[in-house]
């Protein structure tokens, strides 16, 4: 892992000692390497221990669970964990990736409110509706990909996707913490998310009810993130009037869709016409977001 991840800046530091040699040490002072370290001081303060933070609260939920409860409903929570993060992460990485160059770009610029406004429509387009799908029918999706032993990690899949999406919005936008030079807010938040991960899933142990522990996880954390992108957004200058306009469409489409998905499975309707019946509502939805 550290030769991997030594590889690339090797590279890079190889093809600018190359191409443009001469041109990167006529450009090093040390007036100007101090100015550098003055500047950017944020980052080894508070950005190192955000960084910390944020990966011990990710490890929280498999050490109190695994403390608490048994093995296997610390695998079911992780299968159902795996299913909501690993798309989600993808496409957060890939637009994120995008977003966080173009942002610093926009920030000199003054074009930084439209980049975030179309990039807040994108992740809703795309996170929303798949999410609240999935709370609406994630057990019965888990037993038809997995099988029906693992239809109780569908029930947790389902508690935890409104959280899901909130924390999917989240993942892009945070880089304007770096970008906006407020990494002491970064630093924060995650102080905010692991001690809400860590009330929450301790009281439900205490509790001894595994409901209870990922019902307060996924509350708290639409609170905290829902906080963080709204801040996010209004320090990049986008207005309330700007986000309820770009969510509402899309947010009563999808809650019109799961609530009658969930009206239709109350009223005992088989598992595999529910799927069908959401499978085909999923493709129209596809073709509008893509037409």
């Amino acid at each position: 892992s550290i030769i991997g991840s030594m590889i690339g800046p090797l590279i890079l530091g190889w093809r600018i000692l190359r191409e443009d040699g001469r041109l990167f040490l006529a450009s090093i002072s040390q007036p100007g390497m101090v100015e550098a370290l003055k500047r950017y001081r944020k980052f080894p303060l508070f950005s190192t221990w955000a960084a910390l933070l944020n990966t011990a609260s990710w490890q929280l939920p498999a050490l109190l669970l695994a403390s608490y409860f048994s093995s296997a409903t610390l695998g079911y929570y992780a299968l159902g964990f795996r299913v909501l993060q690993a798309p989600m992460s993808f496409i957060g990485a890939s637009i994120g990736q995008v977003f966080y160059q173009r942002s610093a770009v926009a920030r000199t610029e003054g074009t930084l409110s439209g980049l975030v406004e179309a990039t807040f429509r994108q992740l809703v387009m795309f996170g929303l509706f798949p999410m609240l799908l999935l709370a609406a029918i994630g057990s019965e999706l888990f037993v038809l990909l997995f099988g029906p032993q693992w239809q109780e990690a569908g029930v947790y899949a389902q508690i935890l996707a409104p959280w899901a999406f909130v924390w999917f919005i989240s993942s892009p936008l945070s880089t304007l913490t770096m970008v906006m030079e407020k990494q002491e807010f970064g630093l924060w938040i995650n102080v905010l998310i692991f001690a809400t991960r860590l009330l929450s899933l301790v009281a439900g142990g205490m509790l001894q009810n595994i409901y209870y522990a990922l019902v307060l996880f996924s509350a708290s954390g639409i609170l905290v993130y829902g906080y963080l992108n709204l801040w996010l957004m209004q320090q990049a200058g986008v207005s309330w009037r700007r986000i309820v306009r770009i969510l509402a469409p899309y947010l009563i489409l999808s809650l019109v869709t799961a609530l009658g998905l969930s009206l239709l499975r109350a009223l005992g309707v088989n598992s595999w016409l529910l799927l069908a019946v959401a499978a085909v509502i999923s493709a129209g939805y596809s073709l509008y977001v893509l037409s």
